[in-house]
C-alpha cells in the first residue's frame, strides 16, 4: 500500500517525536550524573538502543545487513622505537612478532575494497618503521579507500611528511602527552616531545590534516588544557583523549582518579567552543556496550592477521586467511549479538577497568595468545561465556 502525502507527513512526524524523545532521554541520562559518564554503567543504554533500533528498522534506516564495515584498522607492525609503560599492546624495540607481508596487506586491502570500506587506519606499534608504508597507503588509495595513520612522530621529518603527502595519506594522528617536555617525558623517551612537535609542524606544512592523541594518566591529565592551547596555536585539527584502559596491574598505578576525569570532562564541556581545534573525549568501551544493537561498524586486524572485534582483547573472530568477506557473511557483522562469548562481555562489562578482570581468563592483549573463538565448539563457548560473566560480576 502506497502512502499519500498526508500519511507520509504523519509518519515522519511520528518518527521525529519518537526519535527526539529517545535522544532527550539519552542526553539527560549521560549528563545528569555526578560521576564521569561510562556507557556500561548506564543501565538504560540497552533499553534505549533497543528502542532506537526498533524505530530505525521500522523506517528502514537502521545500519544493518551492510555489505561490510565502514572502517578498518590494521596493526601493520608491533615493532616500536619507544617503550611506553602504558601501551596496551606492549610494543617495544625488543618485540619480535610475525607481521603481515606487503602482499598479504595488499590482499586484505583488496577484500576491504570489495566490502566498500571507506577508511583504513594504519596502526601499531609504530607504522613508520615499515619500509613499504608509502606503497601500502598508495595501494589503498588506488582501491578507493582513504588512509589514516597513528604515529609517535619520531621519524616524520620534512622529507617523510612530503612522501606521506605524495602517497595520498588522508590524516595523521600524532601522540602528544603534554604541553612541555618535562610532562610528556615522564612516560616517554627523552626528546620525544620535540620530535612530536616537529612531526606536527612538518605534517601541517604539507597540508596533511593532523590530529593529536593525548593519553590521559594521573601524571599528565591536569595538563590537558595547556596541551589543547598548544595544539590550537599549531593549527591541529583535533585533540583526542579518553578513559585510560588498563591491561596490566602496573597500568592501574597510572589511571587517573574519577575526580581528575570529572575535572577534565567539565573543562572540555565549558571550553571546547573557545578553540578552532576540535576537542574530543571518548569511552573506549562504548563499541563493546552497543555492539549487540548495531552492525560491526569497524573492525581491527592484528599484525599477525587475526580479526579482532575489539582492539583491547586478544579474542579473535577468525583470520584474514579465512577470507574477510566470507567471515562477514557468516556472522562477523553481528558477532557481538550472536556469539555467546562476545555477548557476555558486552552485557557484563561496565567500565574500562573491567578489561583487566579478563586477564585472569588470558584475554588481555599483553601476555596472552590470541584465542580464535571460531575454533571453539558449542560447549567450550558456553563454558567460556559463563566464566566471563562470573569474572565481570565480581
Amino acid at each position: 500500500m502506497r502512502l499519500g502525502v498526508g500519511s507520509l507527513s504523519n509518519e515522519l512526524q511520528t518518527f521525529y517525536y519518537s526519535f527526539s524523545n529517545i535522544l532527550s532521554r539519552f542526553i539527560q541520562m549521560s549528563t545528569g550524573t555526578n560521576v564521569p559518564y561510562r556507557a556500561g554503567e548506564l543501565k538504560e543504554i540497552p533499553e534505549i538502543f533497543s528502542e532506537l533500533r526498533s524505530l530505525y528498522r521500522k523506517y528502514r534506516i537502521w545500519p544493518e545487513n551492510l555489505k561490510g564495515p565502514v572502517s578498518a584498522a590494521i596493526d601493520v607492525t608491533y615493532r616500536c622505537n619507544y617503550n611506553c609503560p602504558y601501551c596496551y599492546i606492549g610494543c617495544s624495540p625488543d618485540v619480535i612478532r610475525r607481521e603481515l607481508s606487503r602482499e598479504e596487506i595488499f590482499n586484505v586491502i583488496d577484500e576491504l575494497a570489495k566490502l566498500n570500506v571507506l577508511v583504513l587506519c594504519l596502526c601499531g606499534g609504530e607504522p613508520t618503521l615499515r619500509r613499504d608504508l608509502f606503497d601500502i597507503i598508495q595501494y589503498a588509495n588506488e582501491r578507493g579507500i582513504d588512509v589514516n595513520m597513528v604515529t609517535n612522530g619520531s621519524l616524520i621529518s620534512d622529507n617523510f611528511a612530503s612522501k606521506l603527502a605524495e602517497s595520498g595519506i588522508a590524516a595523521v594522528q600524532v601522540s602528544l602527552d603534554g604541553s612541555r617536555p618535562e610532562i610528556m617525558e615522564k612516560l616517554r623517551p627523552k626528546g620525544s616531545y620535540n620530535r612530536a612537535i616537529n612531526a606536527i609542524k612538518n605534517l601541517i606544512e604539507y597540508n596533511i590534516p593532523t590530529i593529536v592523541s593525548f593519553c590521559s594518566t594521573k601524571l599528565n591529565i591536569d595538563n590537558f588544557p595547556e596541551t589543547v592551547e598548544l595544539c590550537d596555536k599549531l593549527e591541529v585539527l583535533s585533540v583526542r583523549t579518553m578513559y585510560f584502559v588498563p591491561e596490566t596491574f602496573e597500568h592501574v598505578k597510572l589511571m587517573p582518579t574519577d575526580d581528575q576525569y570529572r575535572k577534565l570532562i567539565t573543562w572540555i564541556f565549558e571550553h571546547s567552543f573557545e578553540y578552532s581545534t576540535r576537542i574530543e573525549f571518548g569511552d573506549p568501551t562504548e563499541h563493546i556496550i552497543i555492539g549487540p544493537y548495531v552492525s560491526l561498524i569497524s573492525l581491527s586486524i592484528s599484525a599477525e592477521g587475526y580479526i579482532l572485534p575489539t582492539p583491547y582483547l586478544s579474542l579473535a573472530y577468525g583470520h584474514v586467511s579465512d577470507g574477510i568477506e566470507k567471515l562477514w557473511k557468516e556472522g562477523l557483522e553481528y558477532a557481538w549479538r550472536d556469539n555467546p562469548v562476545l555477548l557476555s562481555i558486552s552485557s557484563y562489562l561496565k567500565t574500562e577497568r573491567d578489561i583487566l578482570k579478563l586477564k585472569s581468563l588470558f584475554m588481555t592483549r599483553i601476555g596472552s595468545d590470541y584465542l580464535d573463538i571460531l575454533q571453539l565448539n558449542e560447549e567450550d563457548l558456553s563454558i567460556l561465556a559463563r566464566n566471563i560473566r562470573e569474572v565481570l560480576s565480581t
